[in-house]
């Protein structure tokens, strides 16, 4: 049987109706390849540069994000969980450390602190509908800044959402909205002037 992509959209004289990967016949779940999440496509191009010249710079080094979810599902669609395949915290760790770079700070591995991220929520709920399909997305991650023995020095949660309507809702579009909920969430990170100065403050000494 041949197999469906996920998908919700507005057929000229049907409701709107998801098609998802798998066999109903054999209630075969769905699922949904997060390659369809581009970790860049949500970073407005403002936000993002390469790095030329680390001198001067606050530098930070990343440690591995670690998932903190509830459920490993990215989407549901009415009461039907879709099953991700693929690992999508790579996929958050390039939008941080993206987006971290693009707000003016060196993202090294040495001579910086660390930051410990954990992603407490990820996902996007879409109610399908006539004549139009409602979709809401949440994400918050947790972050805490160490010291060079370990210990936390600044921790805080950041949270973002995104909804609206639309007519036509595939595998692209969902991871978009996947892709601009989590970079709501990173970018309230940036933002906050408190983690910033932590950051600066626990600076090490260069020799």
């Amino acid at each position: 049987m041949k197999k469906l992509s996920f998908f919700l959209a507005l057929p000229v004289i049907a409701l709107a109706l998801p098609i998802l990967t798998g066999c109903s016949a054999t209630n075969k779940p769905s699922t949904f390849n997060v390659t369809n999440i581009d970790p860049l496509a949500a970073i407005p191009v403002s936000s993002l540069s390469e790095e030329s010249n680390l001198r001067g710079l606050p530098r930070v080094h990343f440690l591995a994000v670690q998932d903190a979810r509830d459920s490993q599902n990215l989407i549901e669609v009415g009461t039907k969980m879709v099953k991700p395949t693929g690992d999508p915290l790579p996929i958050a760790q390039k939008m941080l450390e993206s987006g971290f770079r693009g707000a003016g700070y060196a993202v090294v591995v040495f001579d910086s602190p660390p930051i410990r991220t954990q992603i407490t929520e990820w996902r996007l709920v879409v109610y399908p509908g006539f004549p139009t399909v409602r979709y809401e997305g949440f994400a918050e991650i947790g972050i805490e800044l160490l010291d060079a023995a370990g210990k936390i020095v600044y921790k805080a949660n950041y949270r973002s959402n995104v909804s609206g309507r639309t007519l036509y809702l595939n595998d692209e579009s969902a991871g978009e909205y996947l892709a601009r909920v989590m970079w709501g969430a990173i970018n309230e990170a940036i933002k906050d002037y408190q983690l910033r100065e932590k950051i600066i403050a626990y600076q090490p000494i260069i020799k």
